[in-house]
């Protein structure tokens, strides 16, 4: 059962399973080229997952766009697996929204919920945009027969290079709640970010994101000599 968490303006994966070390090591697991994933156990019964890619010049280069992709609620369904719905909840300022995010997690398992507060803050010298995501369950009160997923965190970091390449990479845990066979959650777990992050690839380059988001610019690619 794929469980994948990812934040309106940003995304995130985990899967809770059990641990009995604090903290394991990293150990790979992806075979996709385009997509590095590793993985590792965490204290409080947390998978915890990273990821990373590379986009191409004109594929991905607009900055801004993936501020665009990440608030665009209404599309959330469309490249986040198994979501179904996703609500703002409140935009506090152009930098921070809190987000109620639907799953659908198919019978016999209950569906689940989160609500996260996702912060972004780009850095024009170093052009890199960072975003945070934190748990914000208490903004809005859980649903019957739906279970409130908690302790979610996640990052993203996103940086423009000197070769034309934005280089993307996330780091993100939660705990889903309920109990959930180990092995199947790691591999629908990686299944899920790998999908995810070809969506990314997909999507950022639609027409309807390509401007300035605030301080956020669409810049021209660095492309090479």
């Amino acid at each position: 059962m794929k469980y994948l968490m990812v934040l309106s303006a940003s995304a995130l994966c985990g899967l809770s399973i059990s641990s009995t070390a604090a903290a394991d090591e990293w150990k790979h697991a992806s075979n996709n080229s385009n997509v590095q994933i590793e993985y590792r156990d965490i204290a409080g019964d947390v998978l915890q997952i990273r990821a990373r890619t590379e986009l191409v010049a004109n594929n991905g280069s607009c900055m801004a766009a993936f501020v665009h992709l990440f608030n665009d609620t209404e599309r959330v369904s469309d490249w986040i697996e198994i979501a179904t719905d996703a609500t703002l909840v409140e935009q506090l300022n152009p930098y921070t929204r809190i987000v109620h995010t639907e799953f659908d997690s198919h019978w016999p398992i209950s569906d689940r919920d989160m609500v996260t507060r996702s912060i972004w803050q780009y850095d024009a010298e170093s052009e890199a945009l960072r975003i945070e995501i934190t748990n914000a369950s208490e903004e809005k009160p859980p649903s019957k027969n739906v279970i409130r997923m908690t302790d979610v965190a996640a990052n993203w970091h996103i940086q423009a290079t000197e070769n034309g390449t934005v280089q993307i990479a996330y780091q993100g845990n939660s705990n889903p709640k309920g109990n959930i066979p180990r092995t199947s959650a790691r591999t629908s777990a990686i299944t899920a970010i790998e999908q995810t992050f070809a969506a990314i690839e997909t999507y950022i380059t639609d027409n309807e994101y390509q401007r300035d988001y605030h301080s956020v610019p669409c810049l021209e690619p660095h492309l090479p000599n």
